[in-house]
């Protein structure tokens, strides 16, 4: 079952094109989320704070991990 994601009215939808551009720019298909520097991890915080992106209320990580692996299922997503 495939599930897609619909943005709740807070966050700004996220268009396909802009999350593999975010992918390329920080290497997240290859990279692990702990393997990114602090600046690149602040960059990412700072990202899913421009989208908006709340991160589930269950989760025990920080935003920026959870926009980072939502980042990689968008780029990953068929047009």
């Amino acid at each position: 079952m495939v599930r897609t994601y619909a943005p709740t009215r807070w966050e700004i939808a996220m268009t396909i094109i802009e999350a593999q551009r975010i992918a390329a720019q920080f290497n997240l298909a290859t990279r692990d989320f702990h393997a990114l520097s602090f600046g690149e991890q602040s960059e990412l915080a700072d990202l899913a704070k421009q989208y908006r992106y709340r991160k589930p209320r269950n989760a025990s990580g920080s935003r920026a991990r959870y926009f980072a692996a939502y980042v990689v299922r968008k780029a990953q997503q068929k047009a």
